[in-house]
């Protein structure tokens, strides 16, 4: 996941992402139970192991904390 452009097309593309707002998201999740791999550079995966329950609980603290960045965006 990149944060801060519109559109990751190659790996100069990725290096232009917000790792400041991503280590903001990523702390979001983490004060909402989410862990999550701590640089935007890796890949994140869903496991047979998570149940229907911590999707929706992982769907809902990332929604929380992209409102928060969103917020936070405002306010500046």
């Amino acid at each position: 996941m990149f944060v801060g452009i519109e559109r990751v097309e190659n790996a100069t593309d990725a290096r232009r992402a917000d790792t400041r707002k991503f280590g903001a998201f990523f702390r979001g999740l983490i004060a909402r139970g989410i862990y999550i791999p701590p640089s935007q550079f890796e890949a994140m995966f869903i496991s047979l192991a998570h149940s229907d329950e911590d999707i929706e609980r992982t769907i809902d603290a990332i929604a929380d904390s992209l409102a928060g960045l969103a917020k936070d965006e405002q306010n500046r």
